[in-house]
């Protein structure tokens, strides 16, 4: 049998396999799959703590992402006359947390979830 030199790691085997345009022996072939899997991970996570640092928190999100204001603004609206008054404070506004909570993770998962 002829030996194959890996062009990855340098180790010469019997088996190797073509990855693209050069090859590459079974061990650099799993541990390069293990460390695609790992960093896909780690990006999914980041993702994952975006949405819930900010999730039911569209004011937070306003104060370290001024850029997200006027679509964050789309959420606010006034109340109804009759729903003003809330246990004697006046509470004009209300905010519609599951269309922003919706909003965020899209915006958070963008490119993962389609929508």
């Amino acid at each position: 049998m002829i030996k194959i030199k890996c062009e990855v790691c340098g180790r010469e085997e019997e088996q190797i396999r073509l990855a693209g345009n050069f090859e590459i022996c079974f061990k650099c072939r799993a541990d390069t799959e293990l460390y695609l899997l790992y960093s896909k991970w780690k990006e999914y996570r980041k993702k994952e703590d975006f949405f819930l640092r900010y999730k039911n928190k569209p004011k937070l999100l306003v104060e370290e992402y001024p850029e997200f204001k006027k679509e964050v603004e789309k959420f606010v609206h006034q109340k109804p006359e009759h729903e003003i008054v809330e246990d004697g404070k006046y509470d004009w506004y209300y905010i519609d947390m599951e269309g922003y909570n919706r909003w965020l993770f899209k915006v958070a998962f963008k490119g993962v979830v389609n929508g």
